[in-house]
Parts: C-alpha cells; sequence; structure tokens
C-alpha cells in the first residue's frame, strides 16, 4: 500500500502520483483552509482509495475524546459514512492519556473505521505505556522515518523500535518523506508537495 498527504490548498495531482504507484490518497478536512468533499470524490471517481488526516495542534484546546468526536463529524461531513474513507491521526503529542483517550473514543464512535495513528519515529518507550489500548483499538502505527526539519531517519528502525516494545509488525507501516522515496517502499509519504 501507498499513500501521500494532499497538501491543504492543493489539488491532486494525479499523473505525478500515479508515477509514484500511489493509491491512497488522504487530504485535510479543515473547513476553509483543508479539501473539499468534491476533491475526495474525484479522486474516488478517478479509482484512488481516499482518506483524511488532522493534527491536534490545529485544536489545542480539544482534549482526546472531544477531537475524536470532532474527527467523527470530519468522516461524516465530507461523505464517508458507509464509504470507503481511511483515517489518519497525526498525534505527536507525548501525553499517553489524551491518546488513551482519543482511542477509546474514536472506537466509540467509528468502531471498524480503517484509522492509522502517525507519531514521531522512536516512540516505542512511550507508546509501551499505553499499549493495551494501541492493541484493542485496532489502529495501524505509522511511526515518521524523519525529523521535523525532514532529515531522514532510518526507516527499518523506526519500525523496529515498535516492535521491540510488542507492537505487532502488520500493524505497523512506516511515513516516508516523500521527497526521498526509495524502491520497494510501501506506506505513507508525506506529501505530495515534496514529491520529485
Amino acid at each position: 500500500m501507498k499513500a501521500c498527504w494532499i497538501d491543504e490548498g492543493q489539488d491532486a495531482d494525479y499523473s505525478r502520483l500515479t508515477r509514484h504507484g500511489i493509491g491512497r490518497l488522504l487530504f485535510s478536512p479543515r473547513v476553509n483552509q483543508g479539501h473539499s468533499r468534491a476533491q475526495i470524490d474525484e479522486a474516488r471517481a478517478k479509482g484512488f482509495e481516499v482518506g483524511i488526516y488532522r493534527v491536534p495542534e490545529w485544536d489545542p484546546t480539544l482534549e482526546g475524546a472531544a477531537w475524536a468526536t470532532m474527527l467523527s463529524k470530519d468522516v461524516t461531513r465530507l461523505g464517508g459514512d458507509g464509504t470507503q474513507v481511511h483515517v489518519q491521526a497525526d498525534i505527536e503529542t507525548h501525553n499517553t492519556v489524551w491518546l488513551a483517550a482519543f482511542l477509546l473514543q474514536w472506537r466509540k464512535h467509528r468502531a471498524k473505521r480503517d484509522t492509522s495513528v502517525t507519531t514521531e519515529g522512536f516512540q516505542g518507550g512511550l507508546l509501551v505505556k499505553i499499549r493495551p489500548q494501541i492493541l484493542d483499538s485496532n489502529v495501524t502505527l505509522v511511526p515518521q522515518a524523519y525529523g521535523g526539519d525532514m532529515q531522514p531517519w532510518d526507516t527499518h528502525g523506526t519500525v523496529l523500535d515498535l516492535i521491540a516494545y510488542g507492537f505487532p509488525l502488520e500493524k505497523i507501516l512506516p511515513f516516508y518523506d516523500a521527497a526521498d522515496l526509495r524502491r520497494g517502499w510501501s506506506g505513507y509519504c508525506f506529501t505530495q508537495q515534496r514529491l520529485p
């Protein structure tokens, strides 16, 4: 599976994405800054899987459970009820209580929705504190294989870090810098704008 974030304010560049073998496009659900339902529907009509991504820092006053409720409303507003829409939560907080509350409330709203959680790389030692809640929520973990200034980190290492803390390989996909995709990559890439 190859997926890519579409930058806010940009349309999907289908030929560029297809050149890289990307079959799932993730859009921002933010009102006024993000993408529209029409853009998501267009991608689906062109044969792509679709999804949305959201970052808690966009809504800094919300606690984890309230943020989960807002994200669920995004799915409905963008036409995702009863149809394929992947959801990716970009949660870089080190507050495991916040993350556990998000996961619990999210699954109350969307018990079976295909969902992934992306975090900074090498956070296995932090996430292990709520490993039962993460495993029970049946989300895919997506460790970022780059730092805040996009310096590359070892992709294999970010995956092995989570495995070492008891997370199953089949529930882990790496997040790559789209400017530095290597032959054989599989997972998510950040972002369309950075694709060569």
